[in-house]
């Protein structure tokens, strides 16, 4: 379990996260930011549910508990121990209020995972045209743009453009302390 407090910390994902979990990726307001934005069957979430389960050598998903509350799912995933890299993604539950920190304290978390404890190089992500507070967030910790990708996603709706961003061993090294110092100021951490 990561921890930076009682009060936010990533946990191992449990059997009875599945349902809770299925809620989540079909809320509107969370799909509307992932690759899919149609509903995930429960046999489709099944699967996947059983494949991060099982599967802790290439990917590492955590629920996020804020104030002993599931609020949100983390993911490194694509872990590559070799070349030293992973991508991440994220999300808060639903009806988690924005703005307060949570998603900053999430991510925080996951990237002391992936650089600490898995002694990884780089960390990329991927973000949706359009989705403006991650992408805010991303580069307001220290992300950096690497690309751009287009027709990256498909939703109902049509194809999606992606911006790609990485952060490096060496770029956490120069944002951790003042990223922690915002959290701990925020009430999240100690």
């Amino acid at each position: 379990m990561t921890s930076l407090h009682v009060m936010v910390l990533l946990r191992a994902v449990h059997i009875e996260d599945e349902e809770k979990i299925l809620t989540w990726r079909n809320s509107p307001d969370v799909a509307a930011f992932m690759y899919r934005d149609d509903p995930i069957s429960p046999a489709e979430h099944s699967h996947w549910f059983q494949s991060i389960i099982s599967d802790t050598e290439s990917s590492v998903v955590r629920v996020l508990e804020h104030n002993s509350v599931a609020s949100g799912l983390s993911s490194l995933s694509k872990i590559d121990l070799r070349h030293k890299s992973c991508e991440w993604g994220g999300y808060l539950a639903p009806n988690i209020d924005r703005g307060g920190g949570i998603g900053r304290a999430m991510l925080f978390l996951a990237l002391q995972q992936a650089f600490e404890e898995l002694e990884l190089n780089r960390v990329v992500v991927e973000v949706l045209v359009g989705n403006h507070t991650a992408l805010k967030l991303y580069e307001s910790i220290g992300f950096v743009r690497e690309g751009y990708l287009r027709e990256r996603a498909w939703h109902t709706s049509g194809p999606i453009d992606v911006i790609s961003l990485s952060m490096l061993r060496k770029d956490w090294k120069n944002i951790e302390e003042k990223t922690r110092l915002d959290l701990v100021n925020r009430g999240l951490v100690n």
